[in-house]
């Protein structure tokens, strides 16, 4: 995971915007690092988790606010494609493929290639809520198949809670919530017993 994460974020470094630009279809650059700068609110849904943590990115000591988000949205580029990495990984171990040597390979190729996918990379190299929000899906995809493996309810909560931050940087996540219930559906019915079983009218019988 790491090297893919180093390799993304030295490549999106060298190739990052120095400041405000209307490249890559970023237009939105200017009313998101004003709101960030200014704790304010930019254009509807108002992306509270983009610009909260834009708040930390702002505390890097050089360039400009502009330069410090787009290198924050080349951070969690980065980290969308570590994240990459570990979901097939994990995926590959879920299906038994073999050799581990192999898929580790076939993994980090992958996700270097998303990575370094001209539309993916062109949104990590400036100020846009499109990387963070790939880092949100792949944290939410990540977790949900860690729980797979080892059922833990501590895995359950942070992918509802990583689920939640995502909808405040950009809704279009919710679009993952019906996958993510049929692949919960089990647990889903086993919860709903428990529940049953602790209704007060349930109690009351027994």
């Amino acid at each position: 995971m790491i090297p893919v994460i180093v390799v993304a974020l030295v490549v999106y470094a060298r190739t990052l915007a120095p400041t405000l630009t209307w490249g890559h279809h970023g237009s939105d650059g200017g009313d998101l690092v004003t709101a960030v700068a200014t704790a304010g609110v930019p254009h509807p849904t108002g992306y509270p988790t983009y610009t909260l943590l834009g708040r930390l990115f702002l505390l890097i000591p050089w360039g400009d606010a502009a330069h410090r988000i787009n290198l924050m949205s080349a951070v969690f580029a980065a980290l969308a494609a570590g994240l990459l990495y570990l979901i097939l990984l994990r995926t590959f171990r879920l299906f038994k493929a073999q050799p581990p040597g192999l898929t580790a390979r076939f993994a980090a190729a992958a996700a270097l290639s998303f990575a370094f996918a001209p539309l993916f990379w062109s949104q990590a190299v400036i100020a846009e809520v499109y990387t963070l929000n790939a880092f949100f899906i792949a944290l939410v995809i990540y977790l949900v198949l860690r729980w797979m493996e080892r059922p833990d309810v501590r895995v359950l909560s942070a992918a509802a809670l990583a689920c939640g931050l995502g909808m405040g940087n950009h809704v279009t996540i919710v679009l993952l919530v019906p996958a993510l219930l049929a692949l919960l559906a089990e647990e889903v019915r086993h919860l709903g017993k428990l529940l049953e079983k602790s209704s007060p009218k349930s109690l009351a019988q027994t």
